[in-house]
């Protein structure tokens, strides 16, 4: 009995250290676009983000892993009827699977940002079977949340599985082009962080806002909402950055 309650308490803890490193990465994540790009202030805030980000995607693996074993010991209060184990433990399994992957998804966003940085130009230092191997994990998880959402008609599942699977190849096109433009993988690191970013907005609006606001029908916007405005917010950096690699060659 008192083994079990270390795991209750292991579990309270998790859950906690959780949403203090998430509150954290929600309020960093500004921090470096506010400031120059390369001063030290943006590198220092953001190995602060990408601390808090990775707490926050090794505490996700933890309790899902934890609840995904032993659905009705760690979620049982939410349990309406002890004839419904098998059903209950179902839908609680897909959801944290489904939470489990997009843990995944922000791992690899995070990854590759650091990639970027570390390499640079040379793009070709990126083709290693680890990091290859990492992106096409992610794409087949998001083939397979796509065809357990079909199954279950989950709308989450289906979206999330084709993001993942679009990703992927995004992610993988760069490693694997003959000749990238000079400033690409500022592009692309800028693209993975916010990306990360909108991955944070979303568990705080789906999980936090969401309960506030009492949104009822209007729930599954917010896991969307951060999406779109993150995408639009990626297009026209990588726009304008592209611009402006335009104009520097063209004046020389």
């Amino acid at each position: 009995m008192q083994s079990l309650n270390h795991l209750l308490t292991l579990h309270q803890s998790l859950f906690y250290l959780h949403i203090i490193a998430g509150s954290m990465a929600l309020l960093l994540f500004w921090l470096p676009l506010l400031c120059k790009k390369g001063a030290l202030n943006h590198r220092r805030f953001g190995q602060y983000y990408t601390g808090c980000m990775y707490t926050v995607i090794g505490s996700t693996f933890l309790l899902c892993i934890m609840v995904l074993w032993d659905p009705v010991f760690y979620k049982g209060q939410h349990l309406a009827s002890q004839d419904m184990h098998a059903a209950f433990s179902q839908r609680v399994r897909l959801f944290f699977g489904f939470l489990m992957y997009l843990g995944f998804l922000v791992y690899c966003g995070l990854n590759t940002s650091q990639m970027m940085l570390k390499h640079k130009q040379n793009h070709k230092a990126l083709k290693t079977p680890l990091y290859i191997g990492t992106q096409l994990l992610m794409g087949i998880g998001g083939l397979v949340l796509l065809s357990v959402g079909i199954y279950f008609q989950q709308v989450l599942h289906m979206a999330f599985g084709v993001i993942g699977m679009m990703s992927a190849i995004q992610t993988l096109r760069y490693p694997l082009k003959q000749q990238v433009s000079p400033n690409q993988w500022l592009i692309e690191h800028f693209s993975a962080m916010i990306g990360t970013g909108i991955a944070a907005y979303t568990a705080f609006f789906t999980f936090g806002a969401r309960r506030l606001l009492e949104l009822g029908e209007w729930q599954l916007v917010v896991w969307f909402l951060p999406a779109i405005v993150g995408t639009i917010a990626i297009t026209w950096l990588s726009r304008t950055h592209q611009v402006k690699i335009f104009t520097l060659q063209s004046d020389k």
